[in-house]
């Protein structure tokens, strides 16, 4: 008799436990983040007298839904869509700053440059002309200015931003070691903490998005983390990062508490270091070359003829100032364009063989064997050709990624449909056992009324 109670009373408890935890995924079914969970059942036996006894149903324990295999799959795609979205939103500043709308882009600028010496070519001694020619090479000055400042201002964000980066990364650092205490914790009193873990998976996916990130989790629940092989996180204890740079310094280092320099492999943040130290310089540097070949070039031509009022071989530029930021006229011509050296014999007015000579330098191959032109389009060109790549990328990316989504929620996803049927599952087997044991009671009663 005693039997048949416990084994009522067990499956009174088995599906009290087992309702509950349907309602907890119920409730939860809309919660991001969350795993379903599941109570674990077996059959309790007892040997006796050489027979195995039914004893009942035993609750082993309420474990999560989630396959580990799905989860550092998504962990890879996250942070390699992490570092190509950062590139593209970057890329697509670049872009936005070599190409306008306005029409005031570098090739039509140096276009308009040259133009004018061709139309001073045909007339001199026009001065209506040499005014043109002051206020177009103002606006290619003007151009490359602002298109290196513009250049500078993204390279100043993009830094602010790693350093963002650097202290989101530490902060869920810090959230991850207070989670795996919690999780520890629990682990040792016998009641694991599955909303923990929750918690633990998605600080996980934020950090992958940020950092190439490998994972390891310890018997006790914990979570160990490791960055470029380093390990950053040692169930309750974490390395504190630090960015090394400072102003005017291309390089920006990853150094942890105990010493050693990390590389943050992919992710956004590895994208704005790459940005910052690689890519954008490299942009600076073309558009300075291309200034100080347009300085050099034009000079050399400038300062070997003659202007209207005298003699004076005048330069062009300042030739003191070949970069993209510093670029200047010589202020002698501005305050007298007749002098602007057209001709290439003194006291000879109406020569225009520099003028000619000027506007064929629009011809000359002058860096890397291209034209000025050739050069300019193919640097403003660039974030356009790298948005395209990094966007077909991400297109193939985003849908793996979709595809170990569903596959993820098809494990880990509240059902609401499997729900509502196992809460009527569990509910007919508490009143199935509650029966058993109305019906143990019974066979009491009449035993004890034979008695």
């Amino acid at each position: 008799m005693r039997n048949i109670f416990e084994i009522a009373r067990s499956g009174l408890l088995a599906s009290q436990k087992s309702t509950a935890v349907v309602s907890h995924n119920i409730a939860n079914a809309n919660t991001p983040g969350y795993t379903r969970q599941r109570t674990d059942l077996s059959a309790a036996t007892l040997q006796q007298d050489g027979f195995t006894v039914g004893r009942g149903v035993s609750i082993e324990a309420v474990e999560q839904l989630r396959k580990g295999l799905t989860d550092r799959q998504l962990m890879l795609k996250e942070h390699e869509l992490g570092d190509m979205n950062e590139r593209t939103r970057i890329y697509q500043q670049i872009e936005s700053t070599m190409v306008t709308s306005g029409g005031s882009d570098l090739d039509v600028a140096l276009d308009n440059f040259f133009n004018t010496f061709s139309e001073l070519a045909n007339n001199p001694q026009d001065i209506n002309q040499r005014n043109v020619v002051i206020s177009e090479s103002r606006s290619l000055v003007a151009t490359f200015k602002n298109l290196a400042s513009d250049l500078g201002n993204i390279k100043s964000r993009v830094h602010d931003a790693a350093l963002s980066r650097v202290e989101n990364v530490n902060s869920i650092l810090q959230s991850l070691t207070q989670v795996n205490a919690d999780i520890a914790r629990a682990e040792a009193s016998g009641q694991p903490e599955l909303n923990g873990k929750d918690q633990q998976m998605e600080l996980i996916k934020k950090l992958s998005g940020l950092v190439d990130l490998d994972t390891t989790f310890n018997s006790d629940g914990t979570v160990e983390a490791r960055i470029d092989g380093i390990v950053v996180l040692d169930g309750t204890d974490h390395q504190t990062i630090t960015a090394e740079t400072g102003p005017g310094s291309e390089a920006f280092r990853l150094r942890l508490d105990n010493g050693k320099l990390i590389e943050p492999g992919s992710g956004s943040l590895a994208a704005d270091i790459d940005m910052y130290e690689e890519v954008l310089p490299e942009t600076q540097q073309r558009l300075d070359d291309i200034a100080a070949a347009v300085v050099t070039e034009v000079n050399a031509i400038h300062s070997s003829g003659y202007g209207l009022e005298d003699n004076t071989n005048r330069s062009f530029f300042n030739p003191s100032y070949k970069t993209a930021g510093s670029i200047t006229l010589n202020p002698e011509l501005v305050e007298s364009p007749e002098h602007i050296a057209a001709s290439s014999a003194a006291g000879e007015a109406g020569n225009n063989d520099l003028a000619l000579q000027m506007s064929d330098l629009r011809n000359k191959k002058i860096l890397d064997g291209k034209t000025f032109n050739n050069n300019v389009i193919e640097m403003i060109s660039r974030p356009g050709i790298e948005l395209n790549k990094l966007q077909q990328s991400i297109k193939s990316k985003e849908s793996a990624k979709q595809m170990l989504v569903n596959q993820q929620q098809s494990q880990a996803g509240v059902n609401i449909d499997e729900e509502l049927s196992d809460l009527i599952k569990f509910q007919n087997a508490y009143q199935a056992s509650a029966r058993v044991l109305q019906t143990g009671q019974q066979m009491y009663d009449t035993l004890l009324g034979i008695i």
